[in-house]
């Protein structure tokens, strides 16, 4: 027998096991692909026709501008939203896409919708639990501006954003920036003062939201 066997045979029993973690590893990322898309609350999903693929899957609510998402027809409505919107226009003059999903559970589910009429856009948290509503939160506008006024040739903008962020499956956070700017002829910021609000809320078991506490603060340029 070659000096060299045991070697050559230790190479190969190693190399065999690198390729075979190797293989391992990628099924374990493929199967994890695989089970959050057959998880049950998608599949309910799947079952009203929806297709989770064109569905926004995050920690944060997203760009209600992007227009991603899905609008729902009549019966989806029904399911989904029932009477949970107030004031909600017949469908033939509005339209509610369903555009975020986030699972916190395997028995709950968070779904963000953007209720669209005329020139409204609200947008909306729901919760679910074992397919069945249990809360909504109206959630603040993305982004608006105004101009409040003109003073010795300055222009005055109002600004506001907001900004909606889940810190784990049981928490989530809703940040306001609210600010003023003063604009020259130039094109020039000769003016900046703002406030910043995060509420913080937390999601029991049983799918209710829970407002715990406002944190402010204050900046001035």
């Amino acid at each position: 027998m070659h000096k060299l066997f045991p070697f050559y045979l230790v190479v190969f029993i190693a190399a065999l096991l690198s390729c075979n973690n190797n293989r391992a590893t990628k099924s374990q990322e493929v199967d994890s692909g695989i089970g959050h898309c057959d998880r049950e609350n998608l599949i309910w999903l799947g079952d009203l026709e929806i297709d989770a693929d064109s569905l926004i899957v995050a920690d944060t609510i997203p760009d209600i501008y992007s227009r991603k998402g899905v609008y729902l027809d009549t019966l989806q409505i029904q399911v989904l939203i029932a009477d949970k919107i107030p004031d909600k226009a017949p469908p033939s003059v509005s339209s509610i896409r369903l555009f975020s999903v986030k699972e916190l559970s395997d028995s709950l589910l968070m779904c963000g919708y953007v209720y669209e009429y005329s020139d409204i856009e609200d947008i909306y948290m729901f919760l679910y639990k074992d397919r069945r509503i249990t809360d909504v939160l109206k959630l603040p506008i993305q982004e608006e501006s105004n101009i409040s006024s003109v003073t010795d040739d300055i222009e005055y903008v109002d600004y506001f954003e907001s900004f909606t962020e889940f810190i784990d499956k049981s928490h989530f956070t809703v940040t306001e920036k609210i600010s003023t700017k003063g604009w020259n002829i130039d094109g020039e910021c000769v003016f900046n003062t703002g406030m910043s609000k995060k509420t913080h809320y937390t999601i029991s078991a049983d799918g209710k939201i829970h407002k715990e506490g406002v944190v402010k603060s204050q900046a001035s340029i």
